[in-house]
């Protein structure tokens, strides 16, 4: 959408910023993201062991 308005505005010098600032935000998150789905595993897993261990 930012790319669209700035398009109209006749701004056409953002869309490589737009564009830029979009990887970035993926390069970034991405290890986050990974690491997130990798620390809810572990906790999931322990929660389920102390269940088991428990019963």
């Amino acid at each position: 959408m930012a790319i669209f308005i700035a398009t109209i505005n006749k701004q056409a010098k953002l869309v490589p910023v737009i564009v830029a600032l979009l990887i970035v935000r993926i390069v970034v998150e991405l290890p986050y993201s990974v690491w997130m789905k990798r620390k809810v595993a572990q906790s999931l897993a322990q929660t389920i062991e102390l269940l088991v261990v428990s019963s």
